[in-house]
């Protein structure tokens, strides 16, 4: 019989009741709160990334003028986009271009979904056509943002879907 950790699990983001209970709000957590800059949070493995992030998302999600968008990509979804990536060529330089140009269209529309549901921006996605389609087709892709991109690419390209599809990815 093994006794229970009470420090909670090793990983913060998979014990979120330790996590409430222990989080210390430090300074710096704090000025992140109160900031109006974006935010980048870069540490090293273990430093508690994943942790102050939920605990920065569980601040804003209370704040009504604040928006929060959670990436959280899963292994198997990031290594579903390789095949799909190698159709911008196979050259580092125009591989890192089109994922970025990947991403940024991913987060554009993860954005217009967040805004869409904004009570004074309702009329305005309705009334704009390409905005709605857009947001349509990718809201029928599924769940997460690299769902929704995979399943975006996988139209687009579908030489890389072939690929994609031999490797059990979908």
């Amino acid at each position: 019989m093994s006794k229970q950790n009470l420090l909670g699990d090793v990983r913060a983001e998979h014990d979120l009741e330790m996590l409430n209970q222990a989080f210390l709000e430090t300074p710096d957590y704090l000025g992140m709160i109160e900031a109006n800059d974006r935010i980048l949070i870069v540490g090293r493995r273990g430093t508690g990334k994943s942790a102050l992030t939920y605990m920065l998302g569980k601040y804003w999600e209370k704040v009504k003028t604040r928006r929060v968008i959670r990436v959280l990509p899963e292994d198997f979804e990031t290594i579903g986009l390789r095949p799909i990536l190698s159709a911008f060529g196979d050259r580092v330089t125009l591989i890192r271009a089109g994922s970025r140009l990947i991403w940024k269209y991913g987060l554009i529309l993860q954005i217009m979904e967040v805004i869409s549901k904004c009570y004074k921006a309702t009329t305005d996605f309705r009334n704009d056509a390409l905005a709605s389609k857009h947001l349509a087709e990718w809201q029928s892709k599924g769940g997460t943002l690299l769902t929704r991109l995979r399943g975006k690419l996988n139209t687009r390209y579908p030489k890389q879907h072939e690929a994609l599809e031999s490797m059990c990815f979908l």
